[in-house]
């Protein structure tokens, strides 16, 4: 007889995990792909791939004068493209994605932070050693989602499931000496200068569309090559292992074990945190995952769905469109049972919050957690949640 687990947290991240990085949403990314044009650190091949995207945008305006077809909306374009193409796999879409999220994390100074574990009754920091100065502001995310801060950290289990090709949470968690693992079997990979462990061991982060530090190897039956960074696979000018944002994905071998690994995770989340991710109704995949995950949990208590447009008041178009999407997977009734709880808020107003980090089960009874900006402005007092 299966028993429920007790504390075990599933992270799903979509795009606006990375948003305080500068990264793009999908609603801008190709504007922001058209703006690495100018960047001198934009590589030829990236450039190539870039403007190969923009020529089938002006060729799909076409289609958009008869059929309802956003060219700006990079889910859109892609399908098409697919359509046409007959495959996902076109070398030039991937190249593109990854050489916009490379160019503009170049641009972007990390941001930093600094962080205090006070004493809730003195308000005073409980030691010298915990006052950290200067800490880059993703890899204070990363300890928070691995439990660092948490009165027992080494019983809480945490999984992160993320749709982001990028490698923010990867650079935090070993910036802060914290080994995690992709969850891709030796047979279907090739491990070369990889931050992550290789028999995985550490904090599980399944990325389902691939990611800009993989690469398919031609020459060993299509294994992926995981380096530590994008710049190996841009250096050596190899193909990078993404799957593009369309209706059409393609989900090799490769990627088998990891959605294995993402649907076991949340077959025993003791809680679910969907953040940044707008649960497109058009990502068939997702709905299934989530579904197939559910199906036999039997440890679930409370499923946490963190988007800021879920704000009414600012954003009744998105909140309501937001809404729709979730509940077009979950039944309605789940909300009046308080098994879901929407939050309108960014991943910093969520995660830097001693009340969020209560609510996950994260905190720590008696140190408090206060992060503070450059400014020395405490950024846990910039959003209270609504009760």
């Amino acid at each position: 007889m299966n028993q429920p687990e007790l504390d075990h947290n599933v992270y799903i991240l979509g795009a606006g995990f990375s948003r305080d990085a500068g990264l793009p949403l999908v609603n801008d990314f190709l504007q922001r792909m058209g703006d690495c044009l100018e960047s001198d650190s934009l590589q030829p091949r990236g450039r190539e791939a870039i403007q190969k995207v923009f020529e089938f945008r002006l060729k799909a305006a076409a289609a958009a004068y008869r059929a309802q077809l956003n060219v700006e909306n990079i889910e859109e374009l892609f399908s098409l493209a697919s359509a046409l193409d007959g495959q996902d796999d076109s070398d030039y879409i991937p190249t593109a994605i990854a050489a916009t999220l490379d160019t503009i994390r170049r641009s972007n100074p990390n941001c930093r932070v600094q962080t205090m574990l006070l004493d809730p009754q003195t308000g005073q920091a409980t030691s010298l050693e915990a006052v950290r100065n200067d800490v880059p502001l993703y890899q204070l995310y990363a300890e928070i989602l691995n439990g660092n801060f948490c009165d027992k950290p080494e019983k809480a289990k945490n999984t992160i499931i993320t749709f982001n090709y990028d490698t923010l949470l990867e650079d935090g968690l070993h910036g802060a000496g914290l080994p995690f693992t992709y969850g891709i079997p030796k047979p279907y990979a090739i491990y070369e200068q990889p931050n992550c462990t290789q028999h995985g061991t550490g904090l599980p982060i399944y990325k389902l569309h691939g990611s800009v530090n993989w690469s398919i190897d031609s020459s060993s039956d299509n294994r992926v090559k995981v380096y530590n960074s994008y710049d190996y696979v841009r250096e050596r000018e190899e193909r990078v292992f993404l799957v593009p944002p369309t209706w059409r994905k393609v989900f090799g071998e490769q990627l088998g074990a990891v959605w294995d690994g993402a649907v076991r995770a949340l077959s025993d989340a003791t809680r679910i945190v969907v953040l940044g991710f707008s649960m497109p109704p058009t990502d068939t995949h997702f709905k299934y995952l989530l579904i197939a995950g559910l199906q036999n949990n039997i440890s679930l208590r409370k499923l946490l769905f963190v988007n800021p447009g879920l704000d009414p008041e600012r954003y009744p178009l998105e909140s309501h469109r937001l809404r729709e999407n979730l509940f077009s997977i979950l039944r309605l009734e789940l909300e009046d049972r308080r098994l879901i709880e929407l939050l309108p808020a960014n991943t910093k107003e969520f995660l830097v919050t001693n009340e969020t980090q209560r609510s996950i089960g994260r905190n720590n009874p008696s140190k408090s957690v206060t992060v503070t900006d450059s400014y020395g402005n405490r950024l846990s007092d910039q959003w209270q949640r609504k009760s």
